[in-house]
């Protein structure tokens, strides 16, 4: 063989090692992707595998919970045994175990996607924490102590598949009857505003007014939306004169830069939750009242006074003598006007005491005390028949009903706390004349018949753990209209439509939310000049209490920034301290600034010389008592001359202390409403409460009109019409968004049933 060959052989053999070597590194290089490909591929489908069982646990305890809101509650038999969901096609099996008097479910399961649960694809535990019933935060029965809040329920899945874990975490709670601050099925109209329309939220979320048909606001630069917003419309959305659903779309997000938020025309079609008031708490007692119209009026009483006159008569016939005296009685009239109410089945009550300047005598004189010439001329005297006098005996506080009371002098009605009236048609009160009937929520009336705020006795947390408790309430199958305005922690339903007057509020102190619905609603601010009610701050107060705060404090706000979070013996201590500093005015002074505030004028009583007032500047709780004596005279109490007590310095101390800590309590809840300090509230320009306000659920079946009439509104809450809503003439609206006022408000169910849930939380790591 030729060398030139044995060198060609030994290359092909070279070559040949070489192409084998590197199909084995290709071979090699294609199994281990093929492997990793195949890791990569099992694990996905271990994720995949994990995040569906971590769901189906899951969408089981909702399902459950939807069912029956009180599944897994404590106070009910503890839930065990081992069930499968779903109910057809199941694909998990779980083993639950709940001890008795503990809100938590312990489960354990295992998942098959074919319900094989022999040989399971993975397994799971979840943990289940009912707190739907409760009014507070409890704290979590798991090692780490989570908080669960008030009406809510937690629910963690743990799932394990082959190497992959998944942890599902959760919270729902009861579906709002609306996720916005205003929302109607057809127009909203708040075009004729002319200050500010400002719209806030307290859910991080959500900032949204919207109309199922046309939005009509006021121009952009006064529309202002806060942190983020949403202003929507199913076709025109007018911002000024601009209809922006036929603007160009850089048109549209110039608007929305101007306000702060985004306009979103043609958003399409919207539904409007029904209203059930089922799903609402309400005052635990109910009394049922008479349907139709109480009204105030007056009426006038005839009486009687008797007098023994003396006439001479003529000596017998053939007496030399002379003739004798006789007597007869005659009558002096006496007419004069009593308040009376009347209810709807025609029951009068009347007042104890007639009114002032009301009597008048027939004859206006006595008769002469002398001998009459004879019997005529004594029978010329008044009147000798007295069978048309009038007996009333009345008194000027009276029981109507349990919980329901009325003074029939002031034309002030009361529900207790606790009270709900029932009436199975209208329920109106009005009033004949120059009076003006007021309906208080949650007061009573004290023996003299002044109204009395009985609500947060107490204190704030304790109204809003337990509403029922401490509001009360009126649900009409008809109309319901309070002629002169309402006031007080109160809810009020009606079959018909419900017209109020509420520039000064219907509850209390913010964060507590009251029930407003009727099939329209039309909210009127009161007729003035309006005097304050009683115990409810004024205007005035705000700068009486900033100079003497910075006086008693020394400048050091730090008590009083931290008011709300103080014990009652520290509350005490401040209240005693600022009642005793200078308001650095005299008490005549506070008594004009009244009068100017509320648009009247009333004489000033003598502080000094009459009811012994010390000399100089009233100090703050004596401008309290003078305060309270002027709200009582402006709104007529006693024939218009008010409740004296008030200016005896000896009597009513803790009355006075208990203004105070009122006017304390009032400023702090408002300076937390607008996120500020309690000195930041309280010494900028715009310090005031809003005109009028509401907080809580506005409803209508039909339509909402607020009569603004100049005066600024602001609604928290939720604003909810199935037709239109319109705000006339507000010089400023603010809308609020506030879930936990919605919350607070739904009726926790502790006698248990269906209910509708929402995420409000969810994660899937």
């Amino acid at each position: 063989m030729k060398l030139g060959t044995h060198k060609k052989n030994g290359l092909a053999i070279i070559t040949t090692m070489l192409i084998l070597t590197l199909l084995l590194g290709l071979i090699a290089a294609f199994l281990v992707v093929n492997r990793a490909g195949n890791r990569f591929t099992m694990g996905s489908v271990e994720r995949r595998t994990a995040q569906d069982v971590c769901l189906t646990a899951f969408y089981y305890a909702w399902w459950e919970l939807e069912q029956e809101r009180l599944w897994g509650d404590k106070d009910q038999p503890a839930v065990t045994g081992t069930v499968q969901y779903p109910h057809v096609n199941p694909q998990i099996r779980l083993t639950r175990n709940q001890t008795l008097g503990e809100p938590l479910i312990r489960i354990e399961g295992v998942y098959s996607l074919s319900g094989n649960f022999v040989t399971p694809q993975a397994t799971f535990t979840m943990t289940v924490e009912n707190n739907l019933k409760a009014n507070e935060t409890q704290v979590s029965a798991l090692s780490d102590a989570r908080n669960i809040p008030a009406r809510s329920v937690r629910i963690e899945v743990l799932a394990e598949v082959g190497g992959v874990t998944k942890k599902l975490t959760t919270m729902l709670r009861p579906e709002p009857i609306s996720h916005d601050s205003l929302s109607a099925g057809n127009d909203v109209n708040l075009e004729s505003t002319s200050g500010l329309v400002r719209l806030e939220s307290r859910d991080p979320y959500v900032n949204r007014l919207q109309a199922g048909n046309n939005l009509n606001l006021p121009d952009s630069n006064e529309v202002k939306f806060l942190r983020h917003g949403i202003g929507a419309s199913q076709n025109e959305l007018n911002v000024g004169s601009t209809d922006l659903a036929q603007a160009s779309d850089d048109l549209v997000r110039q608007f929305g830069e101007a306000s702060g938020g985004v306009y979103k025309p043609g958003a399409g079609s919207q539904s409007i939750k029904e209203f059930d008031p089922d799903d609402f708490t309400l005052p635990t007692n109910t009394t049922n009242i008479p349907d139709g119209t109480w009204t105030f009026g007056d009426v006038t009483a005839i009486e009687y006074i008797a007098h023994t006159l003396e006439y001479a008569t003529p000596p017998p016939p053939g007496s030399t003598g002379g003739g004798g005296v006789d007597t007869t009685i005659r009558y002096q009239r006496r007419t004069s006007q009593y308040n009376q109410l009347t209810s709807p089945t025609g029951q009068v009550y009347t007042a104890g005491q007639a009114m002032e300047g009301t009597e008048v005598l027939d004859p206006p004189y006595d008769p002469s005390s002398g001998v009459y010439e004879d019997y005529g001329a004594a029978s010329d005297y008044g009147y000798g028949d007295n069978s048309d006098a009038t007996d009333l005996n009345g008194t000027d506080v009276v029981d109507l009903a349990p919980g329901f009371r009325a003074n029939i002098v002031t034309a002030q009605m009361v529900v207790h706390p606790e009270y709900a009236l029932k009436s199975s048609g209208d329920f109106i009160v009005e009033a004949t004349g120059d009076r003006k009937p007021e309906l208080y929520f949650g007061y009573d009336l004290t023996g003299g018949g002044v109204a009395t705020q009985l609500s947060l006795v107490d204190g704030l947390e304790a109204a809003q753990k337990k509403p029922a408790k401490y509001m009360a309430g009126i649900v009409a199958n008809g109309d319901v209209n309070v002629t002169g305005g309402v006031l007080g922690y109160g809810s009020m339903i009606a079959g018909g439509d419900l017209t109020i007057k509420a520039s000064s509020g219907l509850r209390v102190a913010p964060e507590l939310g009251v029930v407003v619905k009727g099939n329209r609603v039309i909210i009127n601010p009161a007729t003035e000049p309006e005097p304050s009610f009683p115990g409810q701050p004024v205007p005035v107060d705000y700068p009486v209490f900033r100079d003497s705060i910075q006086a008693e404090s020394g400048g050091d706000w730090s008590q009083y920034n931290n008011w709300l979070n103080h014990e009652q013996p520290t509350r005490d201590s401040i209240i005693a301290s600022l009642g005793a500093t200078s308001t650095g005015s005299d008490p005549a002074v506070l008594w004009n600034t009244l009068c100017e505030q509320v648009g009247t004028t009333i004489e000033a009583p003598n502080f000094v010389g009459t009811h012994g007032w010390p000399p100089g500047p009233a100090t703050v709780a004596q401008y309290a008592r003078l305060k309270e004596f002027f709200q009582t005279r402006a709104s007529g109490f006693n024939g218009g001359n008010g409740d004296v007590s008030w200016l005896d310095l000896s009597s009513r101390q803790e009355d006075a202390a208990g203004r105070v800590a009122g006017t304390l309590n009032s400023i702090a809840q408002w300076a937390r409403t607008y996120k500020q300090s309690f000195q930041q509230y309280l010494t900028t320009d715009d310090q005031t409460p809003p005109d009028m306000f509401l907080e809580g659920l506005v409803y209508a079946d039909e339509d909402i009109l607020v009569d603004a009439t100049g005066k600024s509104i602001r609604l928290e809450g939720t604003v909810v019409a199935r037709n239109n809503i319109t705000i006339n003439d507000a010089t400023r609206v603010d809308l609020v968004y506030n879930r936990e006022l919605l919350d607070s408000l739904t009726d926790p169910g502790e006698s248990g049933g269906p209910v509708r849930l929402e995420k409000v939380f969810f994660t899937l790591d």
